[in-house]
């Protein structure tokens, strides 16, 4: 098969949201996110960028949606509670990323980048 080279800087990629739920378990989501695609040391630059120890945990996930939102470009999959789309918007993931599962959602968030950009483990 011919390896053919793609112009379009954006890819679809799912992201995996591990949820915590009552009785130690966790709910386990997964939407596709529509991604820019940069050269990887534009990705890590973009990592590195204003990471601090003296940073707190709050710091830390409003930094991650300045970051994603020049990775994350939209979504599919994404529904409300009575499973009407909602469509991507920086507030939304502003919201989802500094709320109450922020952790959850800035972890799938990066294992998707990462997956993008190093390349995506092969399943078990």
């Amino acid at each position: 098969m011919a390896f053919v080279v793609k112009q379009n800087p954006t890819i679809r990629w799912p992201i995996r949201v591990q949820l915590l739920a009552d009785g130690g378990l966790t709910d386990k989501h997964e939407f596709m996110g529509v991604f820019n695609r940069l050269p990887p040391e534009q990705v890590v630059a973009l990592a590195q960028e204003g990471v601090s120890e003296e940073a707190s945990f709050p710091q830390l996930l409003q930094a991650n949606v300045d970051k994603f939102a020049r990775l994350l470009v939209g979504w599919e999959g994404v529904t409300d509670a009575d499973g009407q789309p909602l469509p991507f918007s920086l507030d939304l993931l502003r919201q989802l990323v500094t709320g109450p599962d922020g952790a959850a959602f800035s972890r799938g968030i990066w294992e998707a980048i990462n997956e993008l950009t190093y390349g995506a483990r092969e399943k078990n």
